[in-house]
């Protein structure tokens, strides 16, 4: 028995495909609605749907809207291309929301490889997380 349609193959993402799967985990994570960011971008709610199953490309204009809208960098959002035409989502740092959602900021810095890290802090209390 076939299971197509039920998983999402990574080696076969488009670039779409994987900019929509970025974009649904933080909207899950923030607590938001598709609805919110069609509202927020100007695009119906079943069209919002579409771009993030992929099925709708995004233009440049409606990423920097979606990051607005969660308060990302947009290179948060952009995937990583891993052979022709195939693509992997951004890698997903729930810390990154900390940026914007009420939270206090997380302590974060970049590594020499560009990939964000916790940044180690010696004079934690026992009370911080």
């Amino acid at each position: 028995m076939s299971n197509q349609g039920t998983a999402v193959d990574a080696a076969t993402l488009t670039a779409d495909q994987a900019v929509g799967l970025t974009v649904g985990q933080y909207m899950q994570l923030a607590g938001k609605t598709r609805s919110a960011l069609a509202s927020f971008i100007g695009i119906s709610q079943p069209t919002m749907s579409r771009k993030i199953s992929g099925k709708i490309s995004w233009s440049v204009s409606e990423l920097v809207d979606v990051s607005n809208f969660l308060n990302l960098d947009i290179q948060d959002l952009m995937p990583l291309q891993t052979g022709y035409n195939t693509w992997v989502p951004a890698p997903f740092n729930p810390a990154f929301l900390s940026r914007g959602i009420g939270k206090t900021p997380s302590p974060l810095d970049r590594n020499e490889d560009g990939v964000w890290r916790a940044r180690q802090d010696s004079n934690l209390q026992p009370s911080d997380p």
